[in-house]
């Protein structure tokens, strides 16, 4: 199977681009819910001959929770890759700066493209509003 038939554009413009796929029977993310995941952000690096070798770190962050799809622009990158994903997974994903997960303290001047390793942790289900009390709506 070649890259390119293993490869799958989320984000509809190659700005966050599948590299390899779901592997476990886990739960699917989905809009609203809310997700624990950690996640690496490399910078590929190209030897002189141009073949790939060891990528380097600019950012990671353990057990990051957000809610999915929730409007926040900020984690759209994040937002497509773990809908691709099962809880339990860890997939990488190749995302240009535009799309990449908050990247405080990143040194690196990140520009193009960069691989993102996201584990998805957990799945939680949004909240049944209409089974809430009105404290907890408010809250």
């Amino acid at each position: 199977m070649s890259t390119a038939e293993t490869e799958r554009d989320l984000s509809g413009d190659k700005g966050v681009v599948a590299t390899t796929a779901a592997k476990t029977d886990g739960d699917r993310a989905a809009d609203l819910n809310t997700v624990v995941v950690n996640y690496r952000v490399r910078r590929p690096q190209q030897s002189a001959v141009g073949d790939a070798s060891p990528s380097h770190e600019v950012a990671s962050r353990d057990r990051f929770e957000f809610v999915v799809d929730s409007g926040t622009e900020r984690f759209a990158g994040l937002d497509w890759a773990v809908k691709d994903m099962r809880q339990g997974d860890r997939c990488t994903f190749r995302m240009t700066t535009q799309y990449l997960p908050p990247t405080e303290g990143a040194d690196d001047d990140l520009s193009g493209w960069l691989e993102v390793e996201v584990e998805l942790l957990r799945v939680d289900a949004p909240k049944n509003v209409w089974s809430m009390s009105n404290a907890d709506k408010i809250e």
